[in-house]
């Protein structure tokens, strides 16, 4: 894969020359947690909202001492084609994995991942058109791809590294991302990205 091998490169060069990663001092005895809403309505208005593709969600985040990762979201899709109705369907899918670091070379932390995929009817048809009637939206018509509830193993592998921009008061610092994983008979996923952490110098 082409994508993945070039920004591999990219990632190790950023852990090599980077003059000193932040994981010398981020407290690994910290456990952070994180809870996000997801909904294709928070566009701030750059676009329509059609209520399409991935639709809405949530996803929870609990890192235990730099070391292992807990990771629950719950996202509902839908897709109208309204080009070819034909095509039209809904999906929900519950997610629950877990990531285990398993070593750190010069400053990439490995985490190897394994979990579990629920998709099919979960009740994300009830939970959108039920807000949707709350607060005066269209009822989202869309029938299921399947109705029943099926199960596939997720495995995958995740690499972060960060880098040190300022250290005074409050560390500054550039986590970066990549993250593959597959879902056995299903789908599969390439991450990457950059996130900006704060963490307050003890």
């Amino acid at each position: 894969m082409k994508v993945s091998f070039t920004v591999s490169l990219f990632f190790v060069a950023l852990a090599i020359y980077g003059q000193r990663t932040s994981s010398e001092v981020i407290d690994k005895s910290a456990t952070v947690a994180s809870v996000a809403t997801l909904n294709d309505s928070f566009n701030g208005s750059f676009a329509p909202n059609r209520d399409n593709y991935l639709s809405f969600g949530f996803d929870f985040k609990l890192w235990h001492k730099d070391l292992f990762n807990l990771h629950i979201s719950d996202i509902g899709y839908t897709n109208r084609s309204r080009s070819d109705t034909t095509m039209a369907g809904r999906m929900d899918e519950i997610r629950l994995l877990a990531q285990f670091k398993v070593v750190e070379y010069k400053g990439i932390n490995v985490y190897p991942t394994a979990g579990l995929v629920l998709s099919g009817n979960l009740g994300g048809r009830y939970i959108q058109n039920s807000i949707h009637e709350n607060v005066g939206e269209p009822i989202v018509t869309v029938e299921y791809d399947y109705e029943d509830t099926r199960a596939n193993t997720l495995v995958g592998l995740y690499l972060n590294n960060r880098l040190n921009l300022i250290e005074s008061g409050i560390n500054v610092h550039l986590k970066n991302e990549l993250w593959y994983y597959e879902v056995i008979n299903y789908s599969n996923h390439l991450h990457i990205g950059t996130n900006v952490e704060t963490i307050p110098n003890s």
